[in-house]
């Protein structure tokens, strides 16, 4: 599938920007003008700042959540167990059931948390979301690299370098989530 494209035209002494983006469920296109950098700034950079905070925060949430179930659950099976042994049969069948049981959560846990990559994936969002919060305050400050440049350079710039760092982010984002191939080939 195409990926994210943003197209900036220059128009008189006016910039008009073009993104365009293709939905994965349903593999249409979406186009999106952008009559100016106003729009931009409010309909593209602000929207990505609060959705990979959003994501951010709720991988963070779900990593911990499954992390703390893991070590929770870990932990009770050495308690079970040792509460087997004090009782009048060591073997009891309660007692190996339920440290069974603690120990299937944390096995089913631990797994959860490997599969939906929360870790890895509420890093890379943080990471993106404060590469554009500091994009948006280089331009905004007319420092780092828009400091000696005109509107339309320091336009064009902030949406080549937005555009850039989302594409980058969306990279990462698949080869994190893409299946591991076996040493035969096989996903």
């Amino acid at each position: 599938m195409p990926s994210p494209s943003t197209q900036t035209l220059e128009c008189e002494d006016a910039m008009v920007i073009v993104h365009t983006d293709t939905d994965i469920s349903t593999g249409l296109q979406h186009c999106t003008v952008m009559s100016d950098i106003l729009n931009y700034k409010e309909d593209r950079l602000e929207d990505q700042i609060r959705w990979y905070s959003s994501q951010a925060r709720k991988n963070k949430t779900k990593y911990h959540m499954f992390q703390t179930l893991v070590i929770v659950a870990a932990a009770m099976v050495p308690v079970i167990n040792t509460q087997g042994c004090i009782g009048e049969n060591p073997h009891d069948i309660q007692v190996l059931l339920m440290s069974s049981f603690a120990a299937a959560i944390a096995a089913i846990f631990a797994g959860l948390t490997e599969v939906g990559k929360y870790q890895e994936t509420w890093i890379t969002y943080r990471t993106t979301t404060e590469l554009l919060k500091r994009e948006k305050f280089f331009y905004v400050s007319r420092s780092g690299e828009y400091a000696d440049l005109d509107d339309i350079q320091r336009d064009r710039l902030l949406v080549e370098r937005v555009e850039s760092f989302i594409a980058t982010e969306t990279s990462k984002y698949f080869a994190l989530h893409q299946p591991k191939k076996t040493k035969s080939g096989t996903e």
